[in-house]
């Protein structure tokens, strides 16, 4: 996989965390507003506040992850070693993919054989100490 690919598919996964936290953010306003509404419409509007500072938050997010991706330090350490060793990003690459395509079933059994090596003791509890 060449690196442009690489690049879109991390992209692509900046968004997806974005739009995971913006629906996440509409929610959780909307859950404060109702709570407002039903309790102390009169009153302070105190929802406004949780509002802004986790808008903030989602702003920067939205920055880092749409407007602005390169400048972050783990792009910039990601690059240097794409571009001194591009065979360790393919097989990076195509571990994931492996990962991906692997069967419930295989990914359960791989599960169960890194529990082989453990030693897990059962004690019965005598009721009637």
């Amino acid at each position: 996989m060449s690196r442009r690919k690489y690049r879109n598919r991390k992209r692509k996964g900046r968004i997806k965390g974005f739009k995971i936290h913006f629906m996440n953010y509409l929610g959780v306003m909307g859950f404060l507003w109702f709570i407002y509404f039903f309790t102390n419409a009169g009153g302070y509007p105190w929802p406004v506040w949780p509002m802004a500072g986790w808008g903030l938050g989602l702003f920067f997010h939205y920055v880092g992850a749409v407007m602005a991706p390169g400048w972050s330090e783990d792009e910039e350490e990601e690059e240097k070693v794409v571009q001194a060793s591009p065979e360790i990003v393919e097989e990076k690459i195509s571990s994931e993919y492996r990962m991906d395509d692997m069967s419930s079933e295989r990914r359960r059994r791989s599960s169960q054989e890194s529990w082989d090596g453990v030693d897990v003791q059962v004690h019965d509890v005598d009721d009637n100490s």
